[in-house]
């Protein structure tokens, strides 16, 4: 049977104490037949005063499942746009704007999309292990997979004002496993890590894909995210405004990374920073070709002191394939650094192709370093 869910205009408040998960939203689903279109919108949760301790807090979350049983095949849509999580005070452990799970797809197209939803962290709120505006996560398919799997995850921020991110943050995300048939598709436009001031720790992504494709071609496209910090301190960070990782495994089906245009800026931010980059694209391909590229990104430190710092790289292409064509590209890249820092590798574009059977092609060009302030020991 077909099933349609809509959930929108909801809101959930913790205001004291710990709970093991809360909403704005959430819908579950189990299917075995048909078409399933479930849409979750413009819902918010509000956590304050949360304890320690406290699992899950989430604007909106979908979790989807066509069952192993099934015997015919159907479309599934799954779209959550516009939700809201904000942390005022207190600790959680886990905080989204949206949150897609997905296990398993049968005979249709599968469809998923995560637009414009927000989280904001406040002076006294601090997240202990993950942090997400939009998340899409695909674990397993069924026996007959999906005519093709396309993620899409836009304009989702996470926003920092003055609060602590112990861990991960990521603007928007998108996680695609499949073992059986089906393209994968997923395209990450316009998501953003903003803050000014707070703690920062670990990882930070403005955007970030990662597809296996196991049986049919994958293709990533991370285009205009941007990591936008102010007065930051920063504990051990690394960060990259874009990145994809695609992988393939079958004969004639391509792995394709695209992370093009993404931004990443650091202002008057201070402490420990490991790796420092505009977008960082991997492709590989066990028994096909594989394209990398990672184009026009811009990276820019502008004063600030740190006491250790390491590697700083506009764009690093690396594509890996068993035949040709396998290619990849870092080219018109930008790196300006003018904070008090020393670093220890600089590159404004670095490309690698590996091929099996054949020759692989990597183009770096037109990329551009301004060194202002710092101290250097090798620049490329």
């Amino acid at each position: 049977a077909n099933t349609e869910t809509v959930v929108t205009g909801n809101t959930a408040e913790a205001r004291w104490g710990k709970i093991a998960a809360a909403y704005g939203a959430y819908a579950s689903i189990q299917q075995k037949n048909g078409a399933a279109q479930i849409f979750a919108e413009q819902n918010t949760a509000t956590a304050t005063r949360a304890a320690t301790g406290t699992e899950i807090f989430a604007g909106a979350r979908i979790d989807y499942e066509r069952t192993f049983s099934a015997t015919a095949p159907g479309n599934v849509t799954l779209k959550a746009k516009n939700n809201k999580a904000v942390l005022t005070d207190g600790t959680l452990k886990t905080l989204w704007g949206a949150k897609i799970n997905v296990r398993n797809a049968f005979g249709g197209a599968a469809v998923y999309e995560a637009t414009e939803n927000i989280v904001t962290i406040a002076a006294e709120g601090t997240v202990t292990d993950e942090v997400s505006g939009g998340y899409i996560e695909q674990d397993r398919n069924s026996a007959a997979g999906a005519s093709y799997y396309k993620a899409v995850a836009a304009k989702n921020r996470v926003v920092n004002t003055g609060g602590n991110i112990k861990r991960n943050a990521v603007g928007g995300k998108v996680e695609l496993h499949t073992w059986r048939a089906g393209d994968l598709h997923g395209t990450l436009t316009e998501n953003a890590i903003t803050g000014t001031g707070g703690t920062w720790a670990d990882s930070l992504r403005g955007a970030d894909a990662e597809l296996h494709g196991h049986a049919g071609a994958a293709t990533a496209a991370v285009q205009k995210n941007k990591i936008d910090i102010e007065h930051g301190a920063m504990q051990g960070v690394s960060a990259w405004a874009g990145t994809a990782r695609v992988f393939t495994a079958t004969a004639g089906q391509k792995a394709t990374a695209a992370v093009n245009e993404n931004t990443l800026r650091l202002k008057n931010a201070s402490g420990k920073l490991s790796v420092f980059c505009g977008g960082d694209a991997y492709a590989q391909s066990a028994l096909s070709g594989a394209a990398a590229e990672a184009n026009a990104n811009v990276l820019t430190m502008e004063g600030g002191t740190f006491t250790t710092v390491r590697d700083a790289t506009g764009g690093d292409a690396y594509a890996k394939g068993k035949n040709a064509p396998v290619t990849a590209s870092a080219s018109k890249n930008t790196v300006t650094l003018s904070a008090t820092a020393p670093w220890q590798e600089i590159s404004g574009g670095e490309a690698e192709a590996t091929a099996v059977n054949a020759a692989g092609t990597a183009t770096a060009r037109e990329n551009t370093v301004n060194l202002i302030r710092g101290t250097y020991q090798n620049v490329f």
